[in-house]
């Protein structure tokens, strides 16, 4: 959301965000701006609307549902399908706040929906009369690799070791390191510091006040900025990074969806990027 919301005010649009990570008075008062009609989006998360977490039931009292809208959008919206891993029951609701707000018009967006998945979303928002557009998934500028170390000879099959080349052949590059776990990570952050590499660590974990920090270096608007990032799956979905060059995969992922998610950051302005995954064997058991 912070993300989405920086972007779009960088742009000269009028938007906020609402969630848990603002302060009462904060949220009280971003709320009394929306009243008055000053922001011309508002991100939210579905959560906000659930009455019940137990049941899931709608909560209609909301005050943002008391306002009408011109415009829906519900990003990431693979998440309604019931039968996905990412399944949140929140998004189920979505068709209730649509009604609940007049019915505006609604774009369902995601990178990655079958055709099934297609028909889900468009028969869980109720959206009638749509128009279904699908671009393809081939991103022509991102070069996938994989280095088998199993395959290396002895002596050769340390993925650190392949990693800290990796790492100096992108010096002044945006990289992102993707770790299965936070312990893994906090591990892999003290070695690279200890070999004097300036590296940050990302995780959903950490407080959101570090995030923003983490965020905005990383993404180039505060000083220092930082050009090494470790992460688990947190730095994903929504993350809009335009210049980010490498993305190496230092555990396996859980998926081939968390997979493409995750290289999908790597030369989102078009230009040549590389992903790299560093595969040892025995990396599927963690996965197991």
């Amino acid at each position: 959301m912070y993300d989405q919301t920086q972007k779009m005010m960088t742009s000269r649009i009028n938007a906020t965000y609402i969630n848990s990570s603002l302060r009462a008075d904060e949220k009280k008062k971003r709320l009394e701006m929306i009243r008055q009609g000053l922001f011309k989006f508002i991100t939210v998360a579905p959560e906000r609307f659930m009455n019940d977490y137990n049941n899931y039931s709608f909560n209609t009292n909301d005050p943002l549902l008391s306002l009408k809208y011109s415009f829906l959008a519900v990003d990431e919206a693979h998440c309604i399908d019931k039968w996905g891993r990412k399944f949140r029951p929140a998004y189920s609701l979505l068709k209730n706040v649509r009604e609940q707000i007049g019915k505006p018009t609604t774009v369902a967006l995601t990178a990655s929906a079958s055709k099934k998945v297609q028909k889900e979303i468009i028969r869980s928002l109720d959206l009638e009369d749509c128009v279904t557009v699908v671009t393809g998934f081939y991103r022509p500028n991102i070069q996938l690799s994989v280095i088998n170390m199993s395959s290396r000879f002895i002596g050769f099959n340390d993925k650190y070791y392949y990693l800290k080349e990796i790492i100096n052949r992108n010096r002044n590059r945006k990289t992102v390191i993707y770790v299965l776990t936070i312990k893994e990570g906090n591990e892999l952050l003290q070695k690279l510091r200890k070999d004097n590499y300036p590296a940050e660590l990302y995780h959903s974990q950490i407080p959101e006040p570090e995030k923003v920090r983490i965020q905005n270096q990383y993404s180039g608007l505060y000083k220092p900025e930082i050009n090494l990032l470790i992460s688990t799956s947190a730095f994903g979905m929504g993350v809009d990074i335009k210049d980010i060059r490498c993305v190496v995969h230092y555990s396996m992922p859980s998926n081939m969806e968390d997979y493409y998610q995750q290289f999908g950051r790597a030369g989102r302005d078009g230009k040549q990027s590389d992903a790299i995954l560093l595969y040892q064997s025995g990396d599927e058991r963690s996965n197991q």
